[in-house]
């Protein structure tokens, strides 16, 4: 009996210390920021604005205005967890051939924003941005489509939830944190300990805006099940898209054909 007693204890300790441990790195585990940009819109010959913004906590946000003089269509883009704005110039590159205006930032701690990361500062940061384009650039909301990649999801879905917007854009999206956890390290209940909710699957019934949602069924990263869930949740008018690739490539192998999906999607 002593036995088992001491070893149920040495299992509790080891279960309460992992869940210490995935505590005090649960923001690492979620953000992968890169401070220094390596490149920027010109180097594939696009003309840009460097746009610095003040949040409402004082935070300064850094964003690239990439504009198209034949529109006032502008795609916001929230990129995913990983480095930063220069390390997007291929889904600009992309995006900038649909004639369409691009406005990308750099969540605080990204990049040139300064500050320190949080589930929170992440959402003011997005509507930060887009207060940017409705009182700076004097763009209708009827013309702003709301771009979210990967974690990128979140924040876009958060601002659709709670701002008038065209269209919603949710690429590689996530339910919530706690999903993700069970994903991660599934024989233990570490979503409890978690402060970071990334709760994207109860905000998107609240989006009445037409939605259109891309997953790769390959996706390692972000399962095609979670794509699929935020879709069945989500208010028509929606539209899914299932394609083939890894989560950070599929998008260029389908290029062709996700060109042609965004471009009616943005204009029909």
């Amino acid at each position: 009996m002593n036995i088992i007693i001491n070893i149920f204890f040495i299992f509790t300790i080891i279960f309460f210390l992992i869940l210490l441990l995935v505590k005090y790195y649960e923001k690492k585990m979620v953000f992968y920021p890169i401070k220094e940009l390596n490149t920027n819109p010109s180097n594939i010959g696009l003309e840009y604005e460097n746009v610095y913004l003040t949040t409402t906590d004082n935070i300064k946000i850094h964003g690239w205005f990439i504009p198209d003089n034949s529109t006032s269509k502008t795609i916001l883009f929230f990129h995913g967890n990983a480095g930063n704005i220069s390390h997007r110039l291929e889904i600009i590159d992309i995006l900038s051939k649909l004639k369409i205006n691009i406005f990308i930032i750099d969540y605080r701690g990204y990049g040139n924003s300064t500050g320190k990361l949080s589930e929170k500062g992440m959402y003011t940061d997005a509507i930060t941005a887009y207060e940017y384009l409705i009182n700076q650039k004097k763009i209708n909301f009827e013309n702003i489509i709301v771009y979210g990649k990967s974690l990128g999801t979140v924040p876009a879905i958060d601002l659709a939830s709670r701002v008038k917007a065209s269209r919603l854009i949710i690429d590689s999206g996530l339910t919530s944190a706690k999903d993700m956890s069970k994903i991660i390290i599934p024989f233990l209940p570490v979503y409890v300990m978690l402060s970071v909710k990334l709760d994207s699957i109860n905000k998107i019934e609240k989006i009445n805006c037409p939605k259109l949602f891309f997953h790769s069924i390959d996706d390692k990263t972000i399962p095609f099940s979670m794509g699929q869930k935020l879709f069945e949740k989500a208010k028509q008018p929606k539209n899914f898209y299932e394609f083939t690739g890894g989560h950070n490539n599929f998008l260029f192998f389908n290029q062709n054909k996700i060109s042609k999906i965004l471009h009616e999607f943005i204009n029909e």
